[in-house]
């Protein structure tokens, strides 16, 4: 038996242990949660994976039957039950068209994970709206808050997808980094190649070289070609004492797993309370989801939410359309 953990971000996001399992003989169904509670010390526990759906039998999530014997079993536990989210559920932005969307919470997946199909905002909305087919049609870190869609059948959900491709839609985020006051330009640009670097606990991500505009997208090999547009705004408070921080507004033009966080640490201005990538220490990822413009039948709509209130330097104005401007470039206003 072998176990890794990963870091604790929050009481609302516990580490979760994984313990490798061989067992040497056949094992009932009515027998696997002695089984598990044998393996984890606990009793509690392996309640707690068997509620949360932790356990993996060969690679897939275990329904119920008997376990073989050598078979590899995977055990995903928390350290803790997830502490439940403050304030009233998530507020829902938009419901029509076969789409919802609501305003995510910081430490809430968007879709189930190992070790719970329970914990995330897709299940929980599922359970919310009454509806079993509900799919997450992007997706958003645990860690960032803010605007998150969703489809209600395959019909909605392959419109969305197809718009997401064809790089229709335009997602606008704020982000706090640091250190940057003095060092930010007003207007910039990051573009590269995004490859995957060895980690022990987390996917980790680096931008390789800054491709020019007319590289192949993926001109270097084991990796995505990724661009992102930046535009520094005025925070409406200062930032906490001794943080020399900025606030921007952020465009991803591809959609690269921890894009704007590998971009700005590239910079050498990793968002605030990014570990993973070298940020300033705080409460939560001082990233967020604030506007996201999508196409239905009368035309554009852009779904907005304002960052919570532990989102420090939020902006003087809420103002997506006046940022979405801010990060046009030549080619957006001749609509090329």
């Amino acid at each position: 038996m072998s176990g890794r953990s990963a870091r604790l971000a929050s009481p609302h996001d516990p580490p979760v242990t994984r313990l490798d399992a061989t067992p040497e003989a056949a094992v009932a169904a009515a027998d696997v949660p002695r089984f598990l509670a044998d393996a984890l010390g606990s009793a509690d526990r392996a309640a707690s994976v068997l509620h949360h759906g932790g356990l993996w039998v060969a690679r897939h999530a275990w329904a119920g039957e008997a376990l073989a014997a050598g078979v590899p079993v995977a055990i995903y536990a928390f350290s803790a039950e997830p502490a439940p989210l403050p304030g009233p559920p998530p507020a829902l932005l938009y419901d029509a068209d076969g789409l919802v969307a609501v305003d995510k919470p910081a430490f809430l997946p968007m879709q189930g994970t190992r070790a719970s199909r329970r914990f995330c905002l897709e299940h929980m909305l599922r359970e919310r709206l009454g509806a079993p087919g509900l799919i997450a049609v992007h997706r958003l870190d645990r860690e960032t808050s803010g605007v998150a869609l969703f489809a209600r059948d395959p019909a909605a959900a392959a419109r969305m997808e197809r718009q997401f491709r064809e790089r229709r839609v335009r997602k606008t985020y704020l982000t706090v980094v640091a250190p940057g006051a003095a060092a930010t330009p007003d207007r910039f640009d990051v573009r590269g190649h995004i490859v995957r670097r060895p980690h022990p606990a987390h996917a980790f991500f680096a931008l390789q070289a800054e491709a020019p505009e007319s590289a192949a997208p993926d001109a270097a090999a084991g990796s995505t070609h990724s661009e992102t547009r930046f535009a520094r705004l005025t925070p409406g408070a200062a930032p906490p004492p001794g943080l020399d921080a900025a606030l921007l507004a952020a465009r991803p033009v591809t959609g690269r797993t921890h894009q704007i966080r590998v971009h700005c640490a590239h910079r050498g201005h990793p968002v605030v309370g990014d570990a993973l990538y070298g940020g300033a220490p705080a409460a939560r990822l001082h990233l967020h989801a604030a506007a996201l413009r999508l196409f239905r039948a009368g035309g554009p709509h852009v779904l907005a939410t304002a960052p919570p209130a532990d989102f420090p330097c939020a902006p003087a104005a809420f103002d997506p359309e006046a940022w979405d401007a801010a990060l046009e470039t030549e080619s957006d206003r001749r609509g090329d």
